[in-house]
């Protein structure tokens, strides 16, 4: 049997705490990354993405760019992407 350490309680506590912590931490990074790498939007996520409001959306989603899967409504994030670069203005 190898060494014995005695460790208080209360930094033990500490300890615990700061790895339950960490691993929430880990799974929300993991969780935020993992929604970054999705390709469609549905409106809800392309107004969070644009910072704009639904009505606005609805209203400029043929100058962006969707598909109509039923009654869903998508958008491409490249699409997104492509639409803010083209709107993008740059005094010279």
């Amino acid at each position: 049997m190898g060494p014995v350490t005695i460790i208080e309680t209360e930094l033990l506590d500490k300890i615990f705490a700061s790895v339950s912590t960490l691993e929430s931490r880990v799974t929300e990074m993991y969780s935020e990354l993992k929604e970054s790498k999705k390709q469609f939007l549905s409106v809800s996520e392309a107004c969070e993405y644009l910072g704009k409001a639904s009505t606005w959306v609805y209203q400029n989603k043929a100058n962006i760019g969707f598909s109509k899967i039923g009654n869903d409504i998508l958008f491409k994030r490249s699409d997104l992407d492509d639409y803010i670069e083209r709107s993008y203005y740059k005094r010279a």
